[in-house]
């Protein structure tokens, strides 16, 4: 090496990501799919397979 110092990895990758943005605005088709998901899990126990079989 050329007697220069090793950089830290946070110096590699960005330490904030927002760069001043707001938080998302909501989309009620994203809102809709979550309240139906929310209703077959609850409908279904929280099983997975029932969870699928019942999306099928």
């Amino acid at each position: 090496m050329s007697g220069r110092r090793v950089r830290p990895t946070d110096h590699m990758h960005a330490a904030r990501i927002d760069a001043g943005m707001s938080k998302m605005s909501a989309d009620p088709i994203v809102e809709e799919i979550h309240t139906i998901r929310e209703a077959l899990s609850k409908e279904s126990d929280d099983d997975i397979r029932k969870i699928a079989e019942a999306a099928r």
